[in-house]
């Protein structure tokens, strides 16, 4: 990890960034009866990270996923291919 002062003071700033959007996500996601995934212990995928795998088979990891259906033991994201 990097010990630059601008690196850290980037990563409080992407903290506190990722806490406002996610209550605002979190009463979107209630709103429109959908399920809100964010990083952490989740039954229906492994890890805490909430990746997305795109056609080229890299991953990327997201700090929000929006599902309709979606339950924290249920996937209902899955794009066809």
């Amino acid at each position: 990890m990097a010990q630059s002062p601008a690196h850290k003071w980037g990563q409080i700033i992407g903290g506190f960034l990722e806490e406002v959007f996610e209550k605002e996500l979190s009463n979107f996601a209630q709103k429109h009866k959908l399920y809100l995934d964010t990083k952490g212990i989740r039954p229906a995928r492994l890890g805490k990270k909430v990746s997305w795998i795109d056609s080229f088979g890299n991953s990327h990891d997201l700090d929000f996923v929006l599902e309709r259906g979606g339950q924290p033991g249920k996937l209902e994201s899955q794009l066809p291919s």
